[in-house]
């Protein structure tokens, strides 16, 4: 047999093979045991075992646990007995000799699982092995968090870039472990995803999230907001909301704008130019899509790191198509916003208020 698929190997671990092919898999395994195909077979039939039967690959997990122990344990009095010559070993309990009559050189733990998980008899051994060995290489969780008036960049494990902006955090791992690649946000980047088909790149945001296999695209989903945004530039994008409001899905195409307001459920979309995009995280302009003042002053304010207050309750649902992309003033845009003098803006003491201006309009 000279290829080895998930579902020969899934079939094996549920020991629905004849007794020839469940011998070439495990014959298999023993030679390609520190490969990255093996590595990714063995991790995608574990992510199936974690969500299929977990108390039973726990189960066999503990019984490998125990075989691993003992054998750590008798590996320890080799190595004692070597010192010490007069420590009694049961003859089974002897090292294999080699020709020249010296006892084989102990392996490191690490490799003890590799090798034993290789060659165990019953299948089920095999992914709990598999996962015992991936225990101890755990990834580490890490957090980015980037404070108002300011953005950052992050470069992931797997050299995905991100584009952070202002009051932003982000929790990632220091390396990416299993079938998929997630981060979890709080605020806005622009992603530049590495492309890895067998491993989707997955970004949560609480009750949304976006899947895609390499790309570039803009996320706005700061928690205190109820407007969730995603721009797509590039590639291809799932986005999908789960709440009690919405529990909807679709596939983004370039061009694509997603909004998705947590307070109605409402899921909308609608388009832009992606060609002449600049992401306000990497330094480029403002985007208002169809967005409500309050949603506005939200972004401007983290942006420029300065508290504007709208005073008048009636303008905060007044709606705007706008974009801002040569670096103007915070005054400059909320003046070009009010082109029609609807309102009256007022800075005083570090804070801009922004209320109704009656004189013009009724």
């Amino acid at each position: 047999m000279t290829e080895i698929t998930i579902e020969k190997l899934r079939n094996y671990y549920y020991g629905r093979l004849d007794h020839e092919t469940e011998c070439a898999v495990r014959a298999w395994l023993t030679r390609h045991t520190d490969t990255r195909e093996a590595d990714e077979l063995l991790s995608t039939l574990l992510d199936e075992i974690h969500v299929e039967a977990p108390a039973q690959a726990q189960a066999a997990f503990e019984r490998f646990r125990r075989r691993i122990t003992r054998m750590e344990e008798l590996d320890t009095r080799i190595a004692q007995a070597s010192i010490s010559p007069d420590i009694p070993f049961a003859q089974s309990e002897l090292p294999e000799q080699h020709p020249e009559g010296n006892a084989v050189r102990r392996r490191r733990p690490a490799v003890w699982l590799q090798r034993i998980a290789a060659v165990l008899i019953v299948p089920l051994l095999v992914a709990a092995a598999w996962f015992y060995y991936r225990a101890g290489q755990a990834p580490e969780w890490q957090e980015i968090i980037v404070p108002a008036g300011e953005r950052s960049e992050l470069v992931l494990a797997d050299g995905t870039r991100l584009y952070l902006n202002a009051g932003s955090r982000v929790t990632y791992p220091n390396r990416f472990n299993g079938r998929q690649r997630k981060i979890f946000i709080d605020g806005e980047i622009f992603a530049e995803v590495a492309h890895d088909p067998k491993h989707p790149f997955i970004i949560s945001a609480g009750d949304a999230e976006v899947e895609v296999l390499g790309t570039k695209f803009n996320m706005r989903a700061y928690q205190a907001d109820p407007l969730l945004e995603v721009a797509l530039v590039e590639g291809s994008v799932r986005f999908g909301v789960k709440s009690p409001k919405c529990n909807n899905q679709l596939v983004m195409l370039p061009n694509d704008v997603v909004h998705y307001d947590r307070l109605t459920g409402r899921l909308e979309r609608t388009s832009f130019q992606a060609d002449s995009y600049k992401a306000r995280a990497c330094g480029g302009g403002f985007y208002f899509f169809n967005e409500s003042l309050e949603s506005i002053v939200a972004q401007l304010a983290r942006s420029f790191d300065r508290r504007i207050v709208i005073t008048d309750p009636e303008l905060s649902d007044t709606r705007f198509y706008a974009f801002f992309t040569n670096n103007e003033s915070l005054l400059k845009i909320l003046s070009t916003l009010n082109a029609d003098g609807f309102m009256t803006i007022r800075p005083h003491d570090q804070v801009i208020y922004i209320s109704k201006n009656t004189r013009n309009r009724q």
